[in-house]
């Protein structure tokens, strides 16, 4: 499992973390782009989460072509066996009922 996911965390991280401080950036307006604050630098230092470690694109295929596959599917249709039991149980909670409204 941990092989599976590991380049979806990866990307979903790597993408946040740079889509806040692009956030950041526009909450400063023109001083986000300064040296003055320290928003500038966290964009760039962040930017490179995406590339290190192979980029998104390569984790995507390595992720598509091999992890996918692996045991001819096994390690997929596990992960999809868990995603239905999360739902079951999900099922079952009173508070995660949608409101039936008139």
């Amino acid at each position: 499992m941990i092989e599976l996911m590991t380049p979806v965390v990866k990307a979903y991280c790597a993408k946040k973390g740079f889509d806040v401080c692009v956030e950041a950036i526009q909450v400063f307006g023109g001083y986000g782009f300064t040296s003055e604050f320290p928003v500038e630098q966290l964009a760039r230092d962040v930017k490179i989460a995406t590339i290190n470690e192979g980029t998104d694109g390569i984790q995507a295929i390595d992720l598509l072509g091999r992890k996918m596959g692996m045991e001819n599917g096994k390690l997929f249709l596990n992960f999809l066996g868990e995603i239905g039991k999360v739902i079951a149980a999900a099922k079952e909670k009173e508070s995660l009922i949608p409101c039936q409204y008139p």
